[in-house]
């Protein structure tokens, strides 16, 4: 067997192929053999990033049974592989089994045993082209070393670079390029983890994508519900169209009749240019209605016309436009409830709630805590320009003990927050601001080290809360900045509002500056 003495060797040898006479896949033939040898695994194996699908698929594996393996889709973040490709980040693993990330289809399909792991992502230009992966050390050194976790990463920059040479020279030739192009990952909730819950959705997904099937998504404010209508667009035949957002909760009745269907000139006061609305925009494409149960009855019926006759009528106008739009809704209230008290349509109920998919709350997939952390160390660390390593068990420990009222965007910003504060390499408890490291602590799960229970835990929280928007206010007028005090306590706005009038009655402090009467 080689020892590690031999990897200029092995570089060589690589670089010494002919991809212009053999082509990628021969060239990883010749190449991933020679580096099972050299790390001293049995197996070595390329997947390859479909961007548009969301997927993993092997190109290169080796073994028995390869036929059925080349037919195993994994989905970007899903498996050891898919959080490598993801998260961007290498992954060595001395004892796979334990690990609840680790996807066992392709043991179950070649009949082989995962034992150890090594894979790295496959960069290039900043893009995550795949992942290589060695797998099960055989000779007698246990798991895989940081000396082979930079060697693998050499020879996963080698292959980047065949990659994107084969992307290249079949752009020029005009075939249909091979779909490795890396997914944009979104600045918002993102649905990373292994967790049965998110599985079963993720397939779920996959299944309704390519029908043009209304969707009713519903999950607390930060759980990613418009990262599934997002993954719905990108998986259907519409996504060569974009997708339309309108957030159904935040504007007034006429504002949003004419965001949803547009108006004519002087449709009302101030109307003094045509709008198409969402629905035009959203032709042939998605269209995402967010917090749809915030709608009014007028915007609701309208809507449910839209929906039956596949037809609009935009505010001031005399004739109705027919428009093409795949519909995705999305809500955290209970809209069965909401129509046993009179306060949705039911016609319209029973028309976006075609398929319902629930997405759970962070607290309900724990085990997806310390995945999550990790991307979103990653995210930052890419924004700040840091090389920050991890975190200290005490803040993992925290962390999966939260109740995450903010659930994954709540962790992000937490993450962020940290990753700016943080003076050393590994992030300690000592990193979270005290606001949000006292509602973490004081908010969690009954049982856990620092909780209060009750009451207690509410007047901790109230605290929190009152002392964050104490610190965010307008030097100007005095007043509470909610939206800056949301953003350093990791909540949505709108929950720190809901909490703010309803759950403790906080009042607003009047403007400390005398305003001239209008």
């Amino acid at each position: 067997m080689a020892t590690p003495g031999d990897f200029e060797a092995l570089l060589r040898k690589a670089e010494a192929i002919d991809l212009t006479a053999k082509g990628v896949d021969e060239a990883l033939g010749q190449l991933m053999p020679l580096a099972a040898e050299h790390f001293g695994a049995e197996f070595a194996s390329l997947l390859v990033v479909d961007g548009e699908r969301q997927e993993l698929r092997f190109r290169f594996a080796m073994g028995e049974e390869l036929e059925q393996l080349y037919r195993l889709r994994l989905r970007v973040g899903e498996g050891i592989a898919g959080a490598v490709a993801l998260g961007r980040r290498s992954s060595r693993i001395g004892d796979v089994a334990p690990v609840p990330q680790h996807h066992k289809a392709a043991d179950e399909i070649t009949g082989h045993v995962t034992r150890s792991l090594l894979a790295v992502p496959v960069i290039w230009s900043g893009e995550v082209l795949g992942v290589v992966e060695v797998v099960n050390r055989i000779d007698g050194r246990g798991g895989f070393d940081d000396q082979d976790a930079a060697e693998a990463r050499a020879l996963a920059s080698l292959v980047a670079g065949w990659l994107a040479w084969e992307r290249e020279t079949t752009r020029a030739s005009g075939a249909r390029p091979s779909p490795t192009r890396h997914p944009a990952v979104p600045e918002g909730p993102v649905l990373v983890g292994a967790h049965p819950s998110i599985t079963r959705i993720l397939d779920r997904v996959i299944k309704v994508a390519p029908t043009d099937t209304p969707v009713l998504v519903f999950g607390e404010s930060g759980t990613g519900k418009e990262l599934i209508a997002q993954r719905l667009h990108l998986s259907s035949g519409r996504i060569e169209r974009g997708i339309v957002t309108v957030d159904c909760g935040t504007l007034d009745d006429q504002k949003m009749q004419s965001a949803l269907f547009g108006h004519v000139v002087g449709a009302f006061t101030g109307a003094v240019t045509e709008r198409r609305g969402a629905f035009r925009e959203a032709d042939g494409g998605t269209l995402f209605l967010d917090e749809i149960g915030n709608l009014s009855p007028e915007c609701q019926g309208q809507l449910l016309r839209a929906i039956q006759f596949g037809e609009i009528t935009p505010l001031g106008a005399d004739k109705g436009v027919k428009v093409d739009a795949r519909l995705v809704c999305a809500t955290d209230r209970d809209l069965q409830a909401e129509v046993e008290a009179g306060r949705f349509s039911e016609p319209l109920y029973h028309r976006i709630n075609v398929v319902t998919m629930r997405l759970p709350p962070l607290r309900e997939r724990r085990e997806d805590i310390p995945v999550l952390a990790e991307f979103f160390l990653h995210r930052a660390n890419e924004r700040l320009g840091r090389e920050l390593q991890g975190f200290s068990p005490d803040v993992l420990a925290l962390f999966e003990q939260a109740p995450w009222r903010g659930n994954v965007r709540e962790l992000e910003n937490t993450v962020m927050s940290m990753a700016v504060e943080a003076e050393g390499d590994t992030l300690e408890l000592g990193d979270i601001p005290p606001e949000r490291r006292e509602a973490l602590r004081q908010s969690a799960d009954p049982g856990s080290p620092g909780n209060i229970p009750g009451s207690e835990a509410e007047e901790a929280e109230r605290r929190a809360i009152l002392d964050a928007l104490q610190r965010s206010r307008f030097r100007s007028s005095g007043r509470w900045n909610v939206q800056r005090a949301a953003k350093a306590l990791g909540l949505p706005r709108k929950t720190l509002e809901y909490k703010i009038k309803v759950v403790y009655g906080l009042q607003q402090p009047e403007s400390e500056i005398r305003q001239d009467p209008q």
